[in-house]
């Protein structure tokens, strides 16, 4: 009888556990996500490293109340991977706290961006998962609806954005700009589908709107 209790409160044990880890999985954000520094005493700030490390280099300071972007968490570490001026940094997961990032509709990508690549220089800022402005360095900008917006039927990393000019495949996954160090969440592929567009197909990356 001894064994048979032990081995019912284990099993309701291990099912308890199970579920408050999927309940913490379910509520941890689909990154890239914009994340506020909280949870700091008074006068205090927030150590920004050059790894996942107390004994990285320390690159600057966050503030309570700041906004940054996040691009990865590594959970067993403990540390988060953030955007930082031009560098990709790393901070203590600990005092970052998930705000609300709103999504583009049926998509797990942000719905505002800023996505751009170089040689040549572009970029498309996507505003309220609404509308785009594309712009090549020298030429004039254009503004247009998102006329669709989804996700590959077989890959979930990989999401398209379609206007009347230009479509983007996107995916989540580090990318790098070739200007600086930074490290982005998310990679494009734009392709022009007009024959008045002065581009046929351009690569970048995107970052989230701190707003």
């Amino acid at each position: 009888m001894t064994i048979s209790i032990f081995r019912i409160f284990t099993t309701c044990f291990a099912g308890l556990l199970t579920t408050s880890v999927a309940a913490q999985e379910r509520a941890v954000p689909v990154l890239p996500a914009i994340f506020e520094v909280t949870g700091l005493t008074a006068g205090d700030h927030l150590n920004v490293r050059a790894g996942p490390s107390a004994k990285a280099k320390d690159i600057g300071d966050l503030t309570a109340g700041t906004l940054v972007e996040v691009t990865q968490i590594d959970p067993n570490v403990g540390w988060a991977q953030i955007v930082y001026g031009e560098w990709t940094a790393w901070a203590y997961a600990r005092f970052l706290t998930a705000v609300d990032t709103p999504l583009l509709s049926g998509t797990d990508l942000p719905a505002n961006m800023n996505c751009g690549g170089t040689e040549p220089f572009w970029d498309v800022q996507i505003s309220n998962g609404r509308v785009a402005d594309f712009g090549m360095m020298g030429g004039a900008r254009m503004m247009e609806d998102i006329s669709h917006a989804g996700k590959s039927s077989n890959h979930i990393l990989k999401q398209s954005i379609q206007t009347e000019s230009w479509s983007a495949f996107l995916e989540k996954r580090q990318c790098s700009d070739g200007m600086s160090d930074r490290q982005m969440g998310i990679a494009i592929e734009l392709l022009a589908t007009g024959d008045d567009a002065d581009f046929r197909h351009l690569s970048g990356c995107c970052s989230v709107v701190l707003k």
